[in-house]
């Protein structure tokens, strides 16, 4: 709850003091910071301080606590930082409401085999205040929003980026299973000029273009232009593991999907070119996805929630008597990229959309039509044009590999974006 400061700094200045008895007056609260308009009072401290040293008693992990008087400055520093989050999330309209917390909470319970009322009374038994939890839990999930919303534009993470951390994971032995990969090598003589090296690279380019339009070819053109000893089979090396793949080319051919084929790379001895034929020993990953489309409405200021419900209902039963999905998608749906292609959202893995959409979409038959429903974004009508079984194993390696690249640098940006918070803020230490 915001606390200005000039009201509880009058109220100190009148009833600071108390008596208990006659000429023993009793302190009530002091600031320990004045943040902006803000304050954190000593009793928070206090209570923050409490709790740490309660949850470490309880634990004994991690070594010794620090000396009090260290402990006691980390912690009002983070408290200066959460009121500064507090602030800006405020100013940003973000709020945590209680239904949201509550499912939380009882996410955290049942990992560790509770119910929410047991886990209350587990905290409560232990002397922590289940209240205090709560709200500290809540103040967490917010701080998160916020991060999320100011730093979400300050990271970006390319192609180039990913590729580096498969390479890494590849030159650490950590990928595990065997590849079977074709290799074609252009060769150069020793002797050769600029001219001869800007030839061969056109030939490399020609043979590229012709396998991007026919990769089956693979064999037949290693045949006729590679230089290995491996040119009489088509180019193939055979089964190897990761760190057994010539180092020239292994990196860009652990990177391609099964039949991909890589662009040349240029070496010592010429131009390379490899494709990845098959895979071993790797678990796959069968995903199911879904071709569907959909149209949103949404309220705005000139239609409430109400009358995009009866909206929506209404296109349902346009499309139920025959009307073409693709048409109504173009003229009502308030998703501006899915309606220029009549509502299509192409292919669809688990994951890429909000739960109550997948939800609905996964009990929707192929070519059916789903009842009106409704999202965080609006409400939905969808079909289901098509479903597929694909191994997504190689976009779920990279999936992960940015995953990791995305942690390492949310947590760089949010240090330095909360190094700027602070830079920005009036903060002054009263204790």
């Amino acid at each position: 709850m915001k606390k200005n400061y000039w009201v509880v700094v009058c109220c100190l200045l009148t009833a600071t003091w108390i008596p208990a008895q006659a000429n023993e007056p009793q302190i009530l609260d002091r600031v320990a910071a004045i943040v902006n308009d803000d304050v954190v009072l000593l009793s928070e401290l206090d209570t923050r301080v409490n709790f740490i040293r309660k949850q470490w008693l309880q634990k004994r992990q991690g070594g010794e606590l620090p000396p009090q008087s260290e402990l006691r400055k980390s912690i009002l520093d983070q408290l200066i930082l959460e009121q500064l989050q507090l602030q800006m999330a405020q100013r940003a309209g973000l709020t945590i409401d209680d239904t949201e917390l509550t499912q939380t909470l009882e996410s955290v319970s049942e990992r560790q085999g509770l119910n929410l009322s047991q886990w209350r009374s587990q905290l409560e038994k232990s002397g922590t205040s289940y209240n205090l939890v709560r709200e500290q839990i809540r103040n967490e999930m917010l701080f998160a929003r916020l991060q999320k919303r100011a730093l979400q534009e300050r990271i970006q993470i390319t192609p180039q980026e990913v590729d580096q951390s498969l390479s890494a994971a590849i030159e650490s032995g950590t990928t595990q299973g065997e590849f079977q990969v074709s290799h074609i090598l252009l060769a150069i003589p020793e002797e050769a000029k600029d001219a001869d090296w800007q030839a061969l690279e056109k030939q490399a380019e020609d043979i590229y273009q012709q396998l991007q339009k026919n990769p089956e070819q693979f064999a037949e053109l290693a045949k006729t232009f590679s230089s290995t000893k491996t040119a009489e089979r088509g180019g193939d090396i055979g089964w190897r593991r990761a760190e057994e793949l010539p180092s020239v080319f292994a990196e860009q051919a652990l990177l391609l999907k099964v039949g991909e084929v890589a662009k040349p790379i240029r070496a010592d001895s010429g131009f390379h070119i490899v494709q990845l034929m098959k895979v071993r020993g790797i678990e796959k990953n069968l995903v199911t996805e879904t071709q569907v489309q959909h149209i949103l409405i949404k309220s705005n200021e000139i239609r409430s929630n109400e009358e995009s419900k009866t909206l929506i209902y209404d296109i349902h039963r346009k499309l139920k008597k025959g009307a073409d999905f693709s048409t109504l998608a173009n003229i009502y749906s308030d998703d501006p990229i899915s309606a220029r292609k009549g509502g299509d959202l192409g292919w669809v893995m688990p994951g890429m959309t909000v739960p109550v959409f997948e939800r609905t979409m996964k009990k929707t038959p192929v070519g059916g039509l789903s009842d009106p429903f409704e999202s965080e974004f609006g409400w939905h009508v969808l079909e289901v044009i098509t479903r597929r079984t694909e191994d997504r194993s190689h976009e779920l390696r990279r999936q992960a590999a940015e995953e990791r690249l995305r942690e390492q640098k949310f947590a760089e940006e949010r240090e330095s974006w909360l190094l700027e918070l602070k830079r920005g803020a009036y903060i002054e230490i009263k204790i």
